[in-house]
């Protein structure tokens, strides 16, 4: 349980804000995804996708905190990719890219929903996608160098041969802007602090195939991570 008096004022950005915003954006951008999902089906194309993922952030009053990203089979190659009239076919998957921005502060969050069946590579990709991602938050905390939590990630992915696909940072910071320090790259020199609120988000990206991301955002506590979007 988060200590909010412990929070409060430690935020970046905070000053005229409240400190529930990241909480409460974080919350919006969960819940959306749950409609998201629940409505991916074969036949929709991604800009349909699209607009109905922003009349779920409009019915809780808030609105793109970016462009979403609705990238359907071989679209998922690209890290931002535009949605467009590809539909989602069966046994296809959809990475979608969005979070909520409310009050003026943002969140960000990747999934993957999937339709019908998954084949023995697509799952072992996603796993290894998955152990990346817990590999970077169980090397993320305060005083932690943030190349650190992009190695632990990275190292994961080029184990399972697949760290040459992986090719952006694997994370950023998130508050009035939805790109914000730290970077969590390598060689950055930002170190990770109490109250600064990040994302996590191991991605891979293969020719012919297409792509996979999965993405969190969290505040850095005294403790560790609090993950805002999970």
């Amino acid at each position: 349980m988060r200590d909010r008096a412990w929070v409060r004022g430690r935020l970046p950005h905070h000053v005229g804000h409240s400190f529930d915003q990241p909480f409460r954006a974080g919350r919006i951008t969960s819940a959306v995804w749950r409609r998201l999902k629940k409505a991916t089906r074969p036949g929709l194309s991604e800009r349909e996708l699209v607009r109905i993922l922003q009349a779920e952030l409009a019915a809780r009053d808030a609105e793109a905190a970016f462009p979403p990203v609705a990238g359907a089979g071989i679209s998922g190659l690209f890290p931002h990719a535009q949605p467009g009239g590809r539909r989602v076919g069966r046994n296809d998957r959809v990475v979608f890219d969005f979070g909520a921005r409310w009050r003026g502060y943002c969140s960000d969050l990747t999934r993957v929903a999937f339709t019908g069946k998954k084949d023995k590579e697509l799952l072992r990709r996603y796993r290894c996608l998955e152990e990346a991602k817990a590999a970077a938050e169980a090397a993320a905390g305060p005083g932690v160098r943030a190349a650190e939590v992009d190695r632990a990630g990275r190292q994961v992915l080029e184990r399972h041969g697949l760290g040459k696909s992986f090719i952006h940072a694997i994370g950023h910071g998130v508050g009035l802007s939805v790109h914000e320090r730290p970077v969590l790259a390598p060689g950055s020199k930002d170190v990770l602090a109490p109250g600064m609120v990040i994302t996590i988000e191991p991605g891979i990206y293969l020719p012919g195939w297409g792509g996979l991301r999965l993405e969190d955002t969290f505040l850095v506590t005294e403790a560790g991570l609090e993950n805002l979007t999970g």
